[in-house]
C-alpha cells in the first residue's frame, strides 16, 4: 500500500489539549489500517453481544456462549463485515459507519493523520490528548482530516460514476 497521500492536500495545523498538531491527507495505507481497526471492533463488538448477559448461566453454558461467541467472530472477514446506516439512513459499509459514527472510529480517523507528522504518537497517547472530547468535537476534527483526505469533484457522484455515464 502506498505511504502517499491520495490527494495533493497540505497538512493544517488543530489545536486540541493545549498543543497544536498538524493533520495531514490519509493514504492508502491509513484507509486499510482504519478497516483493520474497524474490524477488529466490529468482532468485539459481537463477542460482547453474545457474552454480555451469561452471568446466570451455569459454567457450561457460559462456556458454550463464549465459545460460540468466538467461532462467529473468526468467520467474520472485510467482505463479511455488517453494513450499517448512517443518521440519514444511508447504508454503508462497516468500517466506513465505524469510522464517521464512533468515538472510537473518529478518533482512530484523526489519530492516523497526526501520526503521519509524529509517528512517535501512539493511540493510547491519543486518547489521552482526546479523552475530554465531547463526541462533537471528535466529529468536527474528523471532518477536518476527511476534507484533506478525500478529493472535492464538485458533485455527490465519485468520479468513477461520472467517468461512466459520461461515456454512454
Amino acid at each position: 500500500m502506498s505511504d502517499a497521500p491520495l490527494v495533493g492536500a497540505s497538512p493544517t495545523m488543530l489545536e486540541f489539549g493545549g498543543n497544536q498538531y498538524e493533520l495531514h491527507p490519509l493514504t492508502l495505507r491509513d484507509w486499510g489500517e482504519l478497516e483493520r481497526l474497524a474490524l477488529q471492533a466490529c468482532k468485539r463488538n459481537l463477542i460482547e453481544s453474545y457474552t454480555k448477559n451469561i452471568g446466570d448461566l451455569d459454567d457450561a453454558q457460559k462456556q458454550t456462549a463464549i465459545d460460540n461467541a468466538f467461532r462467529e467472530a473468526t468467520k467474520i472477514d472485510l467482505d463479511s463485515m455488517p453494513s450499517k446506516k448512517l443518521k440519514d439512513g444511508t447504508d454503508v459499509d462497516y468500517p466506513i459507519w465505524w469510522a464517521s459514527a464512533t468515538f472510537d472510529g473518529l478518533l482512530s480517523t484523526v489519530w492516523l493523520s497526526v501520526r503521519r507528522g509524529r509517528s512517535d504518537l501512539t493511540i493510547d497517547q491519543m486518547n489521552e490528548i482526546t479523552g475530554q472530547w465531547s463526541l462533537g468535537e471528535a466529529q468536527q476534527a474528523a471532518d477536518a482530516v476527511g476534507d484533506l483526505s478525500i478529493p472535492q469533484v464538485g458533485n455527490s457522484e465519485s468520479p468513477r460514476e461520472t467517468e461512466t455515464a459520461s461515456e454512454g
